[in-house]
């Protein structure tokens, strides 16, 4: 780390002359592995979304994390104005056929956070929301930006407008459902928020066969933890709404056909915990 802590501070003395050479240098990097001989901007491995119970987080690769993305927000605390026009001119490239060997991937990926500090509260918010969209909608890359994207989406202050309006840009782009985990967990909180649109949006999921593949091959374990927060709500609006999705789910066909596996046994559990904080919808349970 100490290594990377250095070249960042050098980065830092002089960004718009310094951050160049650094730049080269990862480029020279890449081309000295076999596989990279022909670099063309983007990484041809790396790593995804890893689970731990029912955490999940995506990192990049040091020299982003550690070296590019720190030193480009040092300059953007010091001079937004000026960062802004130097990310937009040395570092984003909106589009696939944008990304080469002289504006490689990751620096679009080390620009993500300036580009959520002006889609927050900045003056360019609509430009960067643009390029957020763009990101998005790139199928490409490692990792993926869609990830990186959302994994901060989940984790920032934002407000519920700007989650759903970064959410909808997904949902639009990948057939109305979640792209990742992350989404996933996003629209959860907007439903437990009251958002007027989620709750109706997680139904339409688990009402789609193809929500189940998504589900059990990518983000494995989050539905049942994301509909249990609902049910453990204190509000009962949020807490109805949570029996609307769990009603659907057990009555689609994906759910019925399913015999002992985890899926049946999370369902025990969700079941279990209605019936001890909520007695009285015993109801519920005679009448399905």
């Amino acid at each position: 780390n100490e290594a990377f802590l250095i070249i960042k501070e050098h980065v830092e003395i002089d960004p718009d002359k310094n951050l160049d050479s650094v730049i080269s240098q990862i480029i020279k990097q890449y081309q000295t592995r076999e596989w990279y001989k022909n670099f063309k901007g983007w990484e041809l491995s790396g790593g995804g979304i890893s689970q731990s119970g029912s955490d999940f987080s995506i990192t990049d690769r040091h020299f982003v994390t550690l070296v590019l993305v720190p030193s480009l927000k040092n300059f953007y605390q010091q001079d937004k104005e000026k960062a802004w026009k130097l990310i937009l001119a040395k570092c984003i490239a909106r589009n696939i056929p944008d990304v080469n060997k002289e504006k490689p991937d990751f620096l679009n990926r080390a620009s993500i956070s300036i580009l959520f500090e002006e889609y927050k509260d900045g003056k360019h918010h609509k430009e960067a929301f643009a390029i957020l969209g763009n990101f998005i909608r790139m199928r490409k890359g490692i990792p993926w930006k869609a990830d990186l994207i959302f994994q901060e989406l989940r984790n920032g202050q934002y407000s519920d407008e700007q989650k759903w309006n970064l959410v909808k840009v997904s949902l639009d782009e990948y057939k109305g459902l979640p792209v990742n985990v992350f989404v996933e967990q996003i629209v959860y909180d907007l439903v437990s928020s009251g958002h007027p649109v989620a709750g109706d949006v997680v139904t339409q999921w688990v009402n789609n066969p193809e929500y189940e593949v998504r589900r059990m091959t990518g983000s494995y374990g989050a539905f049942s933890s994301n509909l249990m927060k609902l049910l453990e709500s204190d509000n009962d609006g949020v807490f109805e709404r949570g029996m609307k999705i769990f009603e659907s789910y057990l009555k689609n066909i994906n759910f019925v056909q399913k015999d002992n596996d985890w899926d049946t046994w999370d369902a025990a559990k969700i079941l279990a915990k209605i019936i001890m904080t909520k007695p009285a919808r015993a109801s519920w349970l005679k009448v399905h």
